[in-house]
């Protein structure tokens, strides 16, 4: 597996690219803004590392706000070297019809010098034969070096993936950024009756779905938290300027399957469960 590069960026726009699929969605990365205050609605006062996650509806205008589903933030005294572990559900109706948008920040820039993220994504296959689901292309995947041999939501918001994994950003220049991540729905097709969310959800079980087996093709992942060889999850980083890891929020994102126990809800948009 390479190594886990990172992509700087600034206060600057970073123009759309195509990620290869059944379809070639472009992805919007979104100008990061600088934060004027040391409050953010939702976030402890002088917190050092927050996520803010929300969703769009991909109908709505291009400038239409985020629904909030969900803050994990750390509170100014959290101790140094520490992990929050941040889990947020979206209706899977909703998810599967909506952009993603991941704001990232600091309050305390002098306490959070450098912050990455690094979204989620999966080794499908390694092998040299392989069609990725919705495509009817084989690709060679024992190079690793194709971004049709992953899954998950890094393939599509960062450039020349699997060669880069992750952005990151200088706090001293912009206390946060944001990150948009097109619907399922514009993004992946993989047949007239597959409706899936599995480009945004990360909660995976720890079971083995052998290659070819429909359109959760990838290798087989032993551990459900972390498989350094085909899996890693989202997570956004505090570092100093030596390299240091202040702070680590580790995400997970699920999709509800029905309200209040709905007798007649149900798994309707397919997710790792």
């Amino acid at each position: 597996m390479r190594p886990i590069n990172k992509i700087l960026i600034a206060t600057f726009m970073i123009a759309g690219f195509n990620v290869g699929c059944s379809e070639e969605p472009e992805t919007v990365l979104e100008q990061p803004s600088t934060d004027d205050t040391n409050i953010v609605d939702g976030v402890p006062e002088s917190s050092p590392l927050y996520l803010k996650l929300g969703v769009q509806w991909e109908s709505a205008d291009e400038k239409a706000g985020f629904e909030r589903m969900g803050n994990c933030a750390f509170d100014a005294d959290s101790p140094l070297e520490s992990t929050l572990n941040c889990n947020i559900s979206v209706p899977e109706g909703q998810l599967y019809y909506s952009n993603v948008n991941f704001d990232i920040g600091t309050l305390s820039p002098e306490k959070c010098p450098i912050i990455s993220f690094r979204p989620y994504y999966y080794l499908r296959s390694n092998t040299a034969g392989f069609t990725p689901p919705g495509d009817t292309t084989v690709v060679d995947c024992s190079l690793q070096s194709d971004p049709k041999c992953y899954g998950g939501a890094a393939p599509t918001l960062i450039p020349e993936f699997p060669k880069n994994t992750g952005l990151y950003f200088l706090t001293f220049v912009s206390q946060n950024a944001s990150f948009k991540l097109p619907s399922e729905n514009k993004t992946r097709w993989y047949g007239t009756d597959e409706r899936v969310n599995y480009l945004v959800t990360n909660n995976l079980t720890a079971f083995e779905t052998p290659v070819g087996a429909g359109p959760r093709q990838r290798v087989g992942r032993p551990d459900p938290l972390n498989d350094p060889q085909t899996w890693f999850g989202y997570e956004i980083k505090c570092t100093t300027h030596w390299g240091r890891e202040l702070y680590t929020i580790k995400l997970t994102i699920r999709d509800e399957n029905e309200e209040n126990n709905d007798p007649l809800g149900g798994d309707e948009y397919t997710d790792w469960f």
